[in-house]
């Protein structure tokens, strides 16, 4: 789970051993634009995904394109990276 204090975002996203999203879901309590609100709703669209060979557009395509909020997509590239370094550490 991933938290953003400023805007309140809980993130919880489920993998499994190869990083194919099995389940993703989010929650604003607090955001500067009703837009933001919104975002959440498109987040299972990344499930089936395999986070370790996504992109930060693919991810931002698929939560709410150029009406997104970039927040959310930046936690969920932020986990991306983090399978990704934890497959492969340096």
């Amino acid at each position: 789970m991933f938290s953003d204090s400023f805007h309140e975002i809980a993130l919880n996203m489920s993998l499994n051993d190869e990083g194919m999203v099995t389940a993703c879901r989010g929650n604003f309590l607090r955001a500067p634009d009703p837009v933001c609100f919104e975002n959440t709703a498109s987040l299972p669209v990344l499930e089936g995904t395999f986070l370790g060979n996504t992109s930060k557009k693919l991810i931002a395509e698929g939560i709410g394109g150029p009406t997104g909020c970039d927040q959310l997509v930046d936690m969920v590239y932020a986990l991306a990276k983090a399978f990704r370094e934890a497959l492969n550490p340096a």
